[in-house]
């Protein structure tokens, strides 16, 4: 009797282990205890799974992106301009010293066209030891004769972005030895919440250099812009007379139009492929106002000399863009236009040009022959 319990015990416990070798396993608890359940999904019910997936991710990519940007302008703006996003949540702007590591930095507001903007004004290496004097005034904070860089900075993120924190130290801390203005944009960082536009940034441009020049002579002032910040730059330095343009305009990474920058855009590649591509993407962005930057019809008008700086690596916006609009320049202005070009090997990208030794080196000697 023994014996026959053994066996059918043994029995019982051969169909068990056969059952779970051919089942998933799934644990839920049931009070203090552990409840094994098992279940297998038949391979049919896997495959229609996944399929439905792919079915979802390519109607999400070739279906609802493309109608949404042909017929959403505010997912267009929200595109380009990109101004909610923030890799820094936790940085306080108004302490740049202590959040950002730039000694001697006054934060400050403008306030014009109904809207305040956020600023930074970074002092250069050779004034630093100022900002220990309490007795120091504001209005003698240009009484140098100190090179002044005014920054427009590219979309997303804030003023305080690493690599734009990277640029102000070279610029200031460097042997330009420079003051540094450094905004925010309407919508970014702790300027006014307002949705961005291009005549919006415009009027931001054309408020902090109003200021900028009602301190100091143009003559001290270079403008900067990199990536999106090349259009501002652009589009300031372009509809400036003669008598009130700055020093110089410097600009790193630029983009000839919203278009082309659109299609050369490298996550664009799988769009590139559709006969109707310029009716989804290409002529939203240039028949709207929000987003039509156009440098490569402004860039002839800049009065000031002009220096185009550009990675060969850089896959946000392509070297053959930088190219493009240098060739407009140069065949349209009546200034020096001069453009530097950074090998593929030393890995600078979109935003990394700052890195390279030789720049202080190329600034100084484009701003001090332009004086």
């Amino acid at each position: 009797m023994l014996r026959r319990r053994k066996m059918n015990a043994e029995n019982e416990a051969n169909a068990d282990t056969a059952l779970l070798s051919e089942k998933q396993s799934d644990v839920r608890k049931n009070g203090s205890k552990r409840v094994l359940t098992y279940y297998k999904k038949p391979i049919g019910a896997r495959f229609a799974a996944f399929a439905l997936r792919l079915i979802l991710f390519a109607f999400i990519i070739y279906i609802s992106i493309p109608f949404l940007f042909r017929f959403s302008p505010t997912f267009r703006r929200s595109l380009i301009f990109m101004n909610y996003i923030n890799l820094q949540p936790f940085h306080n702007l108004s302490q740049p010293e202590m959040h950002y590591g730039l000694n001697c930095t006054q934060p400050f507001f403008i306030h014009a066209n109904d809207v305040k903007l956020g600023a930074w004004h970074i002092f250069p290496k050779q004034r630093i030891h100022e900002c220990a004097n309490e007795s120091r005034l504001a209005a003698e904070d240009f009484n140098d004769d100190r090179p002044v860089f005014l920054y427009f900075h590219g979309n997303g993120g804030t003023r305080g972005g690493r690599h734009r924190v990277g640029l102000y130290k070279v610029l200031a801390y460097s042997s330009l030895n420079a003051h540094v203005i450094a905004i925010d944009y309407r919508g970014y960082g702790d300027s006014s919440n307002v949705s961005p536009s291009a005549d919006g940034l415009e009027l931001d441009a054309n408020a902090i250099y109003s200021w900028l020049s009602s301190k100091i002579n143009v003559s001290r002032i270079n403008v900067w812009g990199h990536s999106l910040g090349t259009a501002i730059a652009v589009r300031l330095a372009g509809k400036l007379l003669k008598e009130s343009s700055p020093n110089s305009v410097i600009l790193d990474a630029p983009f000839t139009n919203v278009a082309e920058a659109a299609f050369s855009y490298h996550l664009a590649v799988v769009y590139r492929w559709w006969p109707y591509f310029c009716w989804f993407f290409s002529e939203p962005l240039e028949q709207t106002a929000e987003t039509a930057f156009d440098s490569l019809k402004l860039v002839g008008n800049i009065k000031s000399p002009l220096l185009i700086l550009h990675s060969m690596d850089d896959i946000t916006v392509p070297i053959c863009l930088g190219q493009k609009l240098y060739q407009k320049a140069l065949n349209a202005s009546n200034s020096e236009v001069k453009m530097v070009v950074f090998r593929e090997e030393l890995n600078y990208g979109h935003k990394y040009i700052f890195k390279d030794k030789e720049l202080p080196k190329i600034i100084e000697e484009f701003i001090s022959k332009t004086n």
